[in-house]
Parts: C-alpha cells; structure tokens; sequence
C-alpha cells in the first residue's frame, strides 16, 4: 500500500517537475537527512525544484495527497528548520539570479544565491547587505530571510523584515504574488479573500487592543525571531505587504519565498578594530553599555572558554597566546567612518570610555584590512572552532538569547550558574553583546536517556531565566525551530501565540509546511528526532555539519557536498549500529563509490573553508586507496619506479588508444575516450616529444653555478599548447629568465621525478610516498643542499610538494625543510617582474585562480603580474573549482561541468583576449567549459615581454 502511495505521488508530482530532479535512491535521502542543528529525519523524496511554478505545484500535490513539505536552501540552520520526513523541496540549482538595482541601493535575489556573493556584487558600488550572519559565506538568502537572520552587523534596524524591499512569494494554495506589482493585492483579494481579510481581522484585533499591542513594539525593541513577525501588523496596512513581512521569519511555515528585493547600507571605508582582553566577564558586560553609546558598528562578546577555542588561530594579538584566566572575557569592538577624521575620533572616545573604566589597558585599534580580517575570522568562526573540541559521539547544542544590555552583566551570571547546575562545564558564551544578543553552545550525549531528561530540564530553566526574570527573547536570530516551539506561547503569552495559530491555519489549512516547526502542539517534540553523530574516520569526526564547506565544492551540484559525505557515512554507521536492512547498507555503499568517492575532486577547498581545517578530500582518496586491489597497487608503485616509461606510454597512449576506445559500449570507457578525442582533435594540447631535460645545463658542481632551479612539471614535459606549437612552457619560462638575466638549472633526472600527486589523488599512498622521497633527494642535490630557490610552473604541483612534511620522516624530512619551494607566480612577482620591461599587449584577460592558488593565498600576486601584461584584469566572481582534477574531467566529465557551470556563463560575456591559469589540467577543464583556450600564466608574460624586445 504504501508503495502504490509513492508511485501514485511521484505520478502526480511528475506533471510539472523533471522526473531527474525528482529522488527517491537512499543515497540522496539520506544526504539531507541532517542540517547544521542538532536534528535528523530522513525524508521519503527529494525535489530538487528549480521554478516557481514547480513549487506551486508540488504545494498543490501536497495538499491533494495530505504530505508534508519542507524547503531548504543553504541547510545551516541550527534549529532544525531544513529538515522533514517526508517531502524535502531543496531550493539551491536554478535559483542563483541576481540582479543589482538603483546603483547598489537595491538588489534582488533568488534564495540560492550565497549571501557573501551578494556582497562581492555590491562592495564595488560602496554598498552591502544589512544582514550579516556569521555563516554569511554559506548561507543561503533564502535561509536567511526565511530565518530573519542579522548578525555581526546588523543590530535590530538592518535585519531581512527592516530592509525588505519587495517580496516575490507563493501560498500553499499555489497563489504566486509579488509585492512589487500594484494589481497583486487585488490578486489576493479576488483569488484569495479569506486571507485577504483574515489579515485585515487579526490587525483590527491587535490595534483595538492597546496592552498587546504594547507588548508587541516593546518585545520586538530586542532582537526576537520568536514566532512569527507580529509587528507586521502593526508596520503595514496593505494585507500584501503585511504577508510579505509576515513571511519574513516563518521558517517555510507559511509559504515560499521565491525572491526578495532588499534595500542595502552604504558600506563605510574606513575602519578600525581591537580584540579587548578583560580580566573577567562582569567588566567586559559593563563596559558594553558605553561603548554602544559611541555608536560602535560591532561590538562582540567572548568568554574565557570561547577564547581558549580560538587561542591556536595566527594573527592574534599576543596577550591571547598566554594563560587565560577562568572568568576573563574578550570585547571585539569595531567603529567604522566615512573618513579618517572621524574615525580617529571615535577610536579616541572609545579609548577614553575603556580607561576610564579599567585605566591599566591599553586598547589597541587595527587599521590594516590583513590584521582585521584575522580578527573577524576568529570571531565568525568561534562557533564551529568550539563546537569541533567536543567529546567523541556528542552532539553540539546552539541556542541565541537576547537581553536588555542593561541587563547583560546579571543575564550572563546567571546563565553561567545555569549552565554550573546542569552540569554542563564545556559551555562557552559568546554573541553580540552590543545588543544584549547571546549565544552559547554545549555538548550533550543525546544517547543517554538521563541526559535528555537533563537536557529538558534545562530547557525549562533556561526559559524561566530569559522569559520570567528577564523579559528578553528566548530567540534573537536564529529562528524558532523545532528546539524552542515548545516555549513560543510562554513568551508571548496566549493571546499573542493564539493569533499565531490562527495565522497559520489561515495561510496553511492543511497543514502542509514544515510540521513541528515554530508552531507545535507537541511539548516534547524538541527532544525527539535528535541526530547521532557516530564515529566514522578520524579525518572528519570533528565535524559539526555546520555547511560552510558546501559553496566551493564543485561536485553540489552534481552529487553530494562534503558535509553530505560525511553525513551519509554516518547514516550508514547509524544503519550497522541499529542493525537496519543489510541491502539498504550494500546499496548506500554501492552508490557512494560514484556519489561521494568518484565525483570528488579531493581539490581541498573544502578544508579551506572549514574552520577546522576537514578536508573531506582526504578520506575520499584514502577510500579509493581502499578499492584499489594489491596488484593495482602494485602496478603504481612500479609506474612511479619506471616514470620515465610512464610519461613515454602516456605520450604513446594518447595517441594511439582513443581509436579502440570509441568502438567499446561501456559507459565509462566511453566518457574516457572522449576525453581522449579532444586530445587528438587539439581541442586539448598535444604531446611534447621535443622537451629533454639533457637540453639544458644542470647545476651538477657547485662551479656550475644557476640562480634558480625551475621543476617543470610532468604535465609541461608532457604537453604542449595548441595556440604556441613551437614553444613549451618550460621554453618560455626560460626566456623570460634569461631577459631578466636570472641563471637557471633543471634538477638532476628530471625525467624520472614527479611530485606524487597523481599518485596521491588516486588513493596510492605507498607510491605518493616514493615519489616524493625520490623528487625530494633529487631537488636538494640539484639546489645544492637547499642554497637555491626551486620554482614549480603548475600551482597543484607547488602546494603539494609544499604539504610533504605530511608523509616525510627522517633524514628525507630535514632535507625537505632545506628545500625552498615557490610556484611561478610568486617567484615571477617576488623576483622577475622588477626586472623586465613589459607592455600591457591585451585589454582585457581573465585568470583562472586554480584551487591550489587559492589555498597558497597567492591569487593577489597572480592577478598583480598579469596586470603587468594587460589593461583589465578579470577574475571571475563565480570562481571555483573547475573539477577537471588531474584526470576527474576525463573519467567523470560531468563533474567539470557542473563545476564549472556558473563561472562559464560568466567567462563567455566577456570580450577578453586570452584567458590564463597555473595548471595545465585546470587549463583543459576551463577551455572544455568556455570554449575559450586557456594557457599558461607564463605565455602572457612571454608575451609582454616579446612584445617589448621587437
């Protein structure tokens, strides 16, 4: 019965949505059966829906078939908004336009457009986003809106309801309305009346009654998503624009927002910033007070335990390295200006108000934007930071709470004693002290029945705290949620809660939309539905789930994100835990081989953004390690013994193989030989049989003096550029160095060496390993035992050969760290530009940072040589991985193209001349997306330079 209900939904669902983007398969089930709360259901379909009439639709199927939706954009709540058990509607692909309007005053946005990339849009124009959450570099605006989010920021006055613009949304009935179209409001009069007026009753009944609405203009004086927005009613008069505010906040309860027009706030440029270390927290949270008169645009709290969570991080000033003290605090406090003058003001008020108060500090104000942003990192990043130190199998617990800040020295004493009486010793308090915004984190066992039934005695604690004795708000910016629905009408009292029932049940009669979710007849339902977090692999147990990974990854749009592989692997540690259906487990393993292994491109971006450093790219090579047999093991280790040979049978095989390739069925032996094709049909650059080592001198004696030695990769003595057939990278590099008058040497056995990067990336540890023992023998002998620089022409190469103290002991490991390694573009723009004369000889060109130049933090250094060889330098805003991953863009095509989707679209309206990278592969993946040829950085300096010499 229950199979015939899912064909007969899938049938009706089927009408309007592409049946691909509709699933059923375990995998993608359960790959968002968890968010960043501390949740977990697994919904029985996944939509991937991508137009508005989809959504309409599948509302209009729900209701029919009496299922339940829930909508999800970035998934980093922390209440457990964006997760269901029943139909999961992600609002992610198809959902990116943006559109920048009145100069930057405006701008308009789909939900799946990430919030930072609104920014990036708007920054150039001298304007930004009023919300400012501290995920702000993975969340979604749909998320964000939906949640009311503010943050860092934003205080009460610049969050999503106060710089709403206009609203495009959709009614669980199928109703689309806009708020920027006049004749819609007459649409929800004609089309909808019972809404249109049950809006009008409920304003009507607010406004007659003088105490509530009282109540409601002083309980929303603080920062409060608790509920729903009830001062709509009181802000607006058009039932339209009351509904739009009202969707502000409602967590996907009450319909969907489809897009949003927000007013932005000019963004000031000048800016100083200190990390203030006080001796305990009841200082710090009377010093607060005074510095928010000054009018400071920040103005965070930290407590000792938060601190000692960020006290590894560089950058920090030194006092943050000693000994914290038990009880001391930290005040991140910003002013920002429109010119020096009055900020050097500001700075000297706040200094005064500060010694005054503690007269011995000596605050210390920041003005280098490096410093500053070192400072936000922490701060941005403390929640994650904290939360990964918990105890193995715990489950991190994120609440916010807001105050009146004059309260704020007595809330925070007593939150402490709070957290002292439930036993909870790892708690940490940090927040936006300048509004009387708290938040603070715990770990709780959720496996143990006594800590649940001590987890809902605190919760009743915590409520009698801020509610009884405080007046403040159990909910300041991170949504109600499932976690505080239970607690709604014991802050609002039943008036104001009963009025949110009805609104409800005006909007959503069937009850269709994210059930449990602000709105709950059920006071326990916060306890229940509590996601496991199982151990799974010591590369990634630290993770919290937290979604910032998920922007940069290029396979989200294809197959999983990283926090969904490491979900999915403990979904199937939940299933042999519980001794669920072994076919269920053979299938979620079966399929993650192509949804989580095959299609990650184990670029490490993912680490990059990670607070904590997870790059779930190391345990996916390490699991393709695991599928490897011992005789492929054993043919890797001879290939990387036998390199020279290797590199001659890949020459070969290029050319020869692509034939028979193309008369085989096989699916995958397929997507190779077209790759192979594009070889030979020049798409993608011939072999190179013309580059000897034996060419060029070597620096064998120490009499054989060179100033540098230059490691072409095996990739630029393998290949050679369609656009320059006569000269190899390795050609011109070296004469550009013989232009600046620079010596080079190539190392000794060139031939023979490679990084062990291939191997690596393909799960062959034992072989990456020789490599880099031979690579790094020969280097230190050809540098004269480390005296000369090295440089490397392929980015991924340099990063990975700058990582191998990872792999390295011994004697191999002290002649590594002898060895100096820098890529091409660092040595171009430290120590070769300066010395030649070159002409700007293209307009415009485009660089493609690769992800290994992103993670070596030189992409400024790149864009600054090319700027020395062109007029306009562009890197596109949609950069990311290209997903080409040494040989990914060949065995798994359709990774490169979705990973490079967003930046082609960018890269083909721009009029450029030539377009650049720092690997030959990434070259390959981009010129395959774009339709653009892509070389090597080094040509374009080549280029200058010959240019000049005519």
């Amino acid at each position: 019965m229950q199979h015939l209900k899912l064909h007969a939904l899938l049938h009706d669902l089927r009408r309007q949505v592409p049946a691909e983007q509709i699933h059923t398969d375990l995998i993608q089930r359960h790959g968002f059966a968890r968010d960043a709360g501390f949740y977990r259901l697994v919904p029985q379909v996944v939509i991937k829906a991508r137009r508005v009439e989809e959504i309409a639709h599948i509302f209009q199927v729900a209701t029919q078939r009496k299922r339940k939706v829930v909508l999800r954009a970035g998934g980093t709540s922390l209440s457990g908004q964006a997760i269901g058990d029943d139909l999961l509607v992600e609002v992610k692909q198809g959902w990116r336009e943006l559109q920048v309007l009145e100069h930057g005053q405006q701008i308009r946005l789909q939900p799946g457009v990430v919030t930072a990339k609104a920014n990036q849009h708007l920054e150039p124009l001298g304007y930004r986003l009023g919300p400012d959450p501290g995920s702000i570099r993975s969340a979604l605006i749909g998320g964000v809106v939906a949640n009311n989010a503010s943050g860092i920021g934003s205080g009460n006055y610049l969050n999503s309801y106060q710089t709403l613009a206009a609203m495009e949304l959709i009614l669980p009935n199928g109703l689309i309305l806009n708020t920027a179209r006049p004749q819609d409001d007459e649409r929800l009069h004609s089309e909808a009346p019972e809404i249109y007026t049950g809006l009008l009753k409920f304003r009507q009944q607010i406004l007659r009654n003088p105490a509530l609405s009282n109540k409601i203009r002083s309980k929303y004086k603080l920062k409060n998503t608790t509920g729903y927005a009830l001062n709509s009613f009181l802000d607006y008069e058009r039932p339209l624009e009351i509904l739009a505010h009202l969707m502000v906040g409602s967590e996907g309860t009450l319909g969907f927002i489809a897009s949003v027009t927000l007013d932005t706030v000019p963004l000031l440029e000048q800016r100083a910033t200190c990390l203030l270390l006080l001796p305990d927290l009841n200082q710090a949270a009377k010093l607060v007070p005074r510095i928010k008169k000054l009018g400071s645009y920040a103005l965070e709290l930290m407590d000792d335990a938060a601190l000692r969570a960020v006290q590894h991080i560089a950058g920090l000033p030194d006092t943050i390295y000693s000994l914290i003290p038990n009880g001391s605090a930290a005040l991140l406090i910003e002013f920002q200006a429109n010119n020096e003058t009055d900020l050097a003001a500001l700075v000297t008020q706040a200094t005064q108000a500060i010694q005054k108060q503690l007269p011995t500090l000596q605050p210390d104000f920041l003005r280098d934007a490096m410093q500053r942003d070192r400072l936000w990192k922490v701060r941005r990043e403390l929640g994650p930071l904290h939360a990964a130190t918990r105890p193995p199998g715990t489950t991190v617990l994120s609440e916010d709470v807001c105050f009146k800040v004059k309260d704020l020295a007595r809330a925070i004493k007593d939150l402490k004693i709070l957290f002292r009486q439930h036993n909870y010793a790892d708690a940490v308090i940090f927040g936006h002290a300048g509004d009387g915004n708290l938040h603070f984190k715990l770990s709780v066992n959720f496996g143990d029945p006594r800590q649940i039934t001590a987890y809902a005695e605190f919760m009743e604690a915590l409520t009698d705290l801020v509610v009884h004795k405080y007046d403040g708000s159990l909910k300041a910016e991170h949504g109600t949620g499932r976690n505080m629905a239970p607690f709604v009408e014991r802050e609002w009292g039943p008036e104001a809660y009963g009025i949110m029932c009805e609104l409800k049940q005006l909007l959503d009669p069937a009850g269709i939309l994210n059930p449990g979710v602000v709105i709950t007849h059920d006071p326990q339902i916060h306890l229940k539905h509590i996601k496991a977090i199982p151990l799974v692999d010591p590369l990634v147990d630290q993770c919290i789930e937290c979604g910032l990974c998920e922007p940069w990854c290029p396979s989200a749009d294809l197959t999983l994100t990283p926090r969904q592989r490491i979900s999915v692997l403990r979904e199937i540690e939940i299933m042999r835990e519980e001794g669920g259906d072994p076919r269920d487990q053979q299938r979620l393993l079966k399929d993650f081989q192509y949804f989580g292994v095959a299609t990650c491109a184990t670029d490490g971006l993912c680490g990059l953004s990670c607070p904590v450093a997870i790059d779930t790219g190391m345990l996916m090579k390490q699991q393709r390690g695991e599928l490897r047999g011992a005789h492929s093991t054993e043919l890797a280790q001879w290939l990387q013994h036998h390199f020279a040979t290797t590199m001659t049978g890949f020459r070969l095989l290029i050319r020869m193989a692509t034939p028979l390739l193309l008369l085989l069925k096989s699916r995958h032996v397929t997507q190779v030989a077209q790759g192979l094709a594009r070889v030979t049909r020049g798409r993608i650059p011939a072999p190179n049989f013309l580059l000897k080592a034996a060419r060029y001198p070597l620096p064998q004696t120490p009499e054989q003096v060179a100033d540098v030695i230059y490691y072409p990769s095996c990739l630029s003595r393998g290949f050679a550029d369609p656009l320059n057939p006569g000269l190899s990278v390795p050609q011109a590099f070296k004469e550009i160095l013989d232009q600046a008058g620079i010596r080079m040497g190539y190392p000794q056995q060139l031939d023979a060496l490679c990084c062990g990067l291939t191997f690596s990336s393909k799960g062959f540890p034992d072989a990456a390993l020789q490599a880099a023992i031979q690579t790094t023998e020969m280097l230190w002998i050809s540098s004269q035992t480390g005296k000369l620089p090295i440089v490397m022409d392929t980015s991924p190469c340099t990063n990975h050969m700058r990582h191998y103290d990872q792999i390295l002991s011994g004697v191999h490991l002290a002649r590594w760290r002898d060895l100096q390694i820098l890529d091409v573009v660092e040595y171009l723009h430290a120590t070769v530009l300066d010395k030649l004369s070159l002409w700007q000889v293209e307009k415009q060109v485009v660089l493609h940072p690769t992800c290994s130049t992103r993670r070596m933090g030189i992409e400024q250094q790149m864009r600054s040589i090319a700027s020395r060889c062109a007029q306009e330098v562009i890197i596109p805003m949609d950069t990311g991985c290209c997903g080409f991953a040494g040989d990914r863009g060949m065995l798994v095509p359709e990774l490169t193209i979705a990973a490079t989707a967003a930046e082609a679209r960018e890269v083909r309206l721009l009029p450029a001349e030539g377009h650049y990278s720092t690997s030959r592969t990434c070259e390959i993946g981009m010129s395959l997306a774009t339709d653009k040829s892509y070389q090597s950085l080094i040509y374009l300096v080549h280029k200058a330079l010959i240019r000049q010499s005519v």
